[in-house]
């Protein structure tokens, strides 16, 4: 497979277990259309790392997009996970208030594990499931607002709004991060790292099969 060298940014993806985190990746994978049954993601203890081509204004980038534990596993190793990464997705479900009531202790904890640049993304999942909504979308907005994230709510199951997500994940990464993108500053992280041409997403994966 042919491969270029390419700026490197981290994004986790974090949030209590059973929101459909795994999900949104495995949407992406399949260039954000609904996820056939036959290909759900097994749920996930450890991480699972995702490398995605973007293109951030006129630079190609490789996003490493970690896939990570649920809450009661997540505290004990999370400083690891986070640690470098520029782009956070808060992921919750819209018909499970408790794991939207955990938000802010997820913001906080990327406060503190991730890079001190870092961009955070709040995106409530799930959206196919309306009629079961329990949490709105203004009460949601609030949130985001008071905790400055920006804010998407999708259907992983669906593919609703999955390439959106990322695309403008992209075009944030254009303005926050020109730097990274020119190759004029760096994080802990090494930033060059050889990214397959194609755009569809590949696995590392460094997980044992459990909850997500």
């Amino acid at each position: 497979m042919n491969g270029t060298i390419l700026p490197q940014f981290k994004v986790c993806v974090i949030g209590d277990c059973g929101v459909g985190k795994s999900m949104i990746l495995k949407s992406l994978s399949l260039g954000g259309t609904q996820v056939p049954r036959e290909h759900f993601p097994l749920t996930t203890t450890g991480v699972d790392i995702t490398q995605h081509k973007i293109t951030a204004g006129e630079y190609p980038c490789c996003l490493n997009i970690w896939d990570t534990v649920g809450q009661e596993r997540f505290s004990s190793v999370s400083t690891g996970y986070l640690r470098n990464a520029l782009i956070v997705l808060i992921v919750y479900d819209i018909t499970e208030v408790d794991s939207f009531e955990s938000v802010p202790k997820w913001v906080e904890r990327a406060k503190i594990d991730a890079n001190p640049r870092v961009l955070l993304m709040l995106v409530g999942n799930k959206v196919d499931m309306d009629d079961h909504r329990v949490v709105s979308q203004t009460r949601a907005n609030e949130l985001a607002k008071e905790y400055n994230l920006e804010f998407f709510e999708c259907s992983a199951f669906k593919g609703r709004n999955i390439l959106f997500l990322f695309n403008q994940i992209a075009k944030d990464i254009s303005y926050k991060f020109p730097d990274i993108l020119q190759g004029k500053s760096f994080t802990g992280e090494n930033l060059t790292a050889i990214c397959l041409t194609s755009n569809n997403p590949t696995h590392k994966n460094h997980s044992k099969k459990c909850c997500s």
